[in-house]
């Protein structure tokens, strides 16, 4: 093993003080890939790779330096803790407006215009400010460095104790400063609940921002959360968020109170009532993710949203298929849902660089029964067909009755929450009345992006916590983690696996889960699509039994993402069957879907002008029955001599050869020479048909050139 990952982690924080190089110095800002310091005896600012400082930290090379506190009074007035949080946000914007190129910021001969800017903003001069912001940098940018000397009163123990027990006592420095910073932080924490609706995202935001740390482990640079006795607690946030929405509660927030007071009905049982296994029953919808996609072939080109069908289980409380596409209401869009459920979800995970195990995520379970809503796709024939071959039942909510299938419905309501607190500036479509275009400028992200994404959140909400689930009472004796990872795990040790998808099944969900709305025959050239030029072949022994018999039992099914093959059911075994290899010209559809053939050659027959080709053909008859018309009048009404059909046949053929010799002599008189024979004899035939009478010999660029020439020396 490393000799780096051997030793303990390594916690590096701003506002720590290292020898570096012998060169005391502050560290003021650490993030994942960059660490910045400033002197502290010498005014410099260099950045180091977050990575490759830890390692030196580790292994002893750069010296951290324990700092005597000293204990200090402030007594700071409501107006002077509005200046310095003034002051201190104007030096957050020159900051953040310059990173990462923080060095160049006390480098000699390089532009400084932003501190005069900076200086007009808040009435100084700039050369004071500079030597405020060079104190705010060298204290770790600790806001009440910035506080004026003068109301800050430097006292001992003895006098700090006689403060504390007088009727006025001073705030001690630590409490005031925890304090307000608090208060920002609640004020932050806020606001982004007024943006994205949702107090956990308000609450992840801070814990982000202010309670992770840069740790230097097992050779990589990791943000880890501090421990929990040290980060704002949950119900901090919910209960100052609800003290501060204007006597509203927060679910009235989120949904407005006419929303609310229409789904306060009491639910007497839950999504789980009457369920008793997982796989017993999955809940199943699609929903228009609220993200702006581009096209991965020209990133400027917008796509609009992509589409997100999902699988739930109820039981376990956990999604057990995700397709992301571009298919909306669509029975295709199911079975690529149903179809993600045949093969390990890592197959699929892998392709966007996304792992998972599956109990994470899983995987090739058949339910009993699925519950949708009234969606075309879920009250269409195929799909009852499909599900009844499966034995499958289907089960539709009434509307406006959610509460049914409330739990794929809550996960796409916890998707968009994460998507809009993380993607509102990359494409996701905010609620106001600029929000679509805003989102389409700037819109980055494309379908692969998107899976990876979905990947991710779907793992991470299977493994999370559920604070509103109800445990049994075995399941909490036995100490089960409510996450629905573990939930999943206990139902199946209890109640058995569910229904498992297996090779010996899969073909038959395979081809139940196939279309069959489209026209299909045989004949003597295999399976032809009725009324089209597709043809299907294959030169084995079934299929030309198939073919021979004279009302075959059979069946044609087919995938509507490709028309390179069908697939028949012959005596109760499944087979496939592709394109007509031998015919060249059907190569030319290969890889191409069914709606992609349709619309073509509804294109073609469109395009083919068939009244003019009718009108022709009118025409051609009616020259045909005149022609023959003519002819019987001039023969009259003498009957015709079939006697001697030999003899007239041969005299015929004679007078017919005498006028053809004419028209061959004539073309043969233009070979003079033998020297022309002989040029003939060995001349390739395509070379032949190259040099036609028709072609004109144009005279070459030199022969050009030499017809100028001499007419300048002219």
């Amino acid at each position: 093993m490393n000799e780096l990952t051997d030793r303990q982690p390594v916690e590096v924080r701003r506002g720590d003080i290292f020898v570096v190089e012998e060169r005391r110095c502050r560290i003021f800002h650490v993030d994942e890939d960059l660490i910045f310091v400033i002197g502290l005896d010498v005014l410099f600012i260099e950045k180091y790779d977050s990575c490759s400082f830890m390692g030196s930290v580790q292994r002893g090379e750069y010296q951290k330096e324990n700092e005597i506190q000293q204990d200090i009074v402030y007594r700071l007035s409501e107006e002077e803790q509005k200046k310095i949080w003034k002051w201190a946000s104007v030096f957050e914007e020159i900051l953040s407006g310059r990173y990462p190129a923080w060095e160049r910021m006390v480098q000699p001969r390089v532009s400084k215009r932003y501190f005069y800017d900076a200086a007009e903003r808040l009435g100084t001069k700039p050369k004071y400010l500079r030597r405020v912001f060079v104190k705010y940098l060298r204290s770790g940018r600790n806001i009440y460095s910035l506080a004026d000397g003068r109301h800050c009163n430097k006292i001992d123990k003895k006098a700090r104790n006689a403060l504390l027990a007088s009727k006025l006592p001073a705030i001690p420095a630590e409490s005031e400063n925890a304090l307000s910073e608090q208060e920002r932080q609640l004020q932050e924490a806020l606001a982004v609940f007024k943006k994205t609706l949702s107090v956990t995202a308000a609450y992840h935001y801070l814990l982000d921002k202010y309670y992770c740390e840069p740790k230097y482990i097992d050779g990589a640079m990791k943000m880890v959360l501090l421990p929990k006795e040290q980060c704002i607690s949950y119900k901090k946030v919910y209960n100052y968020i609800k003290d501060n929405l204007g006597g509203l509660t927060i679910k009235e927030y989120c949904k407005g109170e006419k929303d609310f007071r229409n789904n306060s009905r009491p639910l007497t049982g839950n999504a789980r009532t009457g369920l008793v296994a997982v796989g017993q029953l999955f809940q199943i919808d699609e929903c228009e993710i609220g993200v702006t996609i581009v096209s991965e072939r020209d990133p400027n080109k917008v796509i609009g949203k992509a589409i997100m069908y999902c699988a739930f289980d109820p039981v376990a409380q956990i999604i057990t298929a995700v397709n992301v596409g571009l298919k909306n209401n669509s029975y295709s869009g199911f079975c690529d849902l149903m179809l993600t459920l045949l093969e390990p979800h890592e197959n699929q995970t892998a392709l966007v660089d996304v792992h998972c195990t599956d109990e994470q995520f899983p995987s090739l379970i058949l339910p009993k029964e699925i519950r949708a809503d009234h969606g075309s796709e879920y009250e269409s024939k195929a799909l009852a067909r499909a599900m009844k071959e499966l034995g499958i039942k289907t089960s539709i909510v009434p509307v406006a009755a959610g509460s049914y299938k409330g739990g794929v419905e809550n996960v796409f309501m916890r998707l968009q929450h994460i998507l809009r607190q993380t993607l509102s500036d990359c494409g996701y479509i905010m609620p106001d009345h600029k929000g679509a275009d805003k989102a389409r400028k700037e819109a980055c992200l494309t379908l692969k992006d998107m899976r990876r994404i979905i990947y991710k959140i779907v793992i991470d909400l299977n493994m999370a916590l559920l604070p509103g689930y109800s445990p049994d009472r075995e399941m909490m004796e036995a100490g089960i983690e409510l996450s629905p990872m573990e939930i999943w795990k206990y139902e199946i040790k209890r109640t058995g696996n569910p229904a498992c998808i297996t090779d010996a099944n899969r073909p038959r969900i395979l081809y139940a889960l196939l279309s069959q709305d489209k026209r299909f025959k045989i004949s003597r050239a295999g399976i032809e699509y009725v009324g089209h030029n597709l043809r299907y072949f294959v030169d084995e022994e079934w299929f030309l039994q198939m073919i021979r018999e004279k009302a075959p039992d059979y069946e044609v099914r087919y995938d509507d993402q490709s028309v390179d093959a069908v697939y028949v059911r012959y005596k109760k075994e499944i087979h496939r069957v592709p394109l007509a290899a031998k015919r060249e010209e059907l190569a030319s559809f290969k890889g191409m879907s069914w709606v992609e053939y349709d619309e073509l050659y509804k294109f073609m027959k469109q395009n083919q002008n068939t009244h003019a080709a009718l009108n022709r053909r009118l025409e051609t008859e009616r020259e045909i029955r005149k022609t023959a018309e003519t002819a019987k009048l001039l023969q009259g009404d003498v009957k015709n001599d079939t006697k001697e059909i030999k003899s007239n046949r041969k005299a015929e053929r004679k007078e017919l050869e005498s006028n053809d010799t004419e028209t061959r002599n004539r073309l043969l008189a233009g070979m003079d020479s033998a020297e022309e024979w002989k040029k003939a004899a060995v001349v390739p035939i395509d070379v032949l048909a190259e040099k036609t009478p028709s072609t004109v010999n144009l005279p070459s660029m030199d022969e050009l050139l030499s017809l100028l020439g001499d007419d300048e020396e002219e």
